[in-house]
């Protein structure tokens, strides 16, 4: 596809758009999953796709317990595309496993050029064995 098409390399930050041939923002293959829970301890990881409108933002994403604690950051001023997918593997900040129950996923993204923020949140129930 041309370089300049979204669909090319969504997660480029290259402020003229896709880069096919050059190194991109995301250079793995992330598992899809189609059921809406997390099972703690395996070896998939549970995938969060976003979609935001604007070319070029940076993001913050966070996993939250009930309580409002943050249990993961798993974007922290990042430069994203438009679409993309990021993956937890059931883990706090500290890489341990987090007990099962549900958890907010909080999306924040901040425009590179106007500075209009979006933001959105999702619910996960990780499940398997209490520790």
């Amino acid at each position: 596809l041309l370089g300049i098409a979204p669909s090319s390399c969504t997660s480029s930050g290259d402020v003229d758009g896709g880069t096919p041939g050059r190194g991109n923002g995301v250079g793995i293959t992330l598992p899809v999953r189609t059921r809406g829970h997390l099972d703690v301890g395996t070896t998939q990881p549970y995938v969060i796709r976003y979609r935001q409108p604007f070319r070029h933002a940076t993001a913050f994403m966070h996993v939250v317990s009930v309580d409002g604690a943050v249990v993961r950051t798993l974007l922290d001023n990042v430069v994203i595309g438009t679409d993309g997918a990021i993956s937890w593997d059931g883990r706090n900040d500290s890489h341990e496993l987090v007990p099962r129950g549900p958890y907010v996923v909080s999306f924040t993204a901040l425009d590179a050029t106007s500075e209009r923020v979006v933001a959105a949140v999702a619910t996960i129930v990780a499940s398997g064995q209490d520790r």
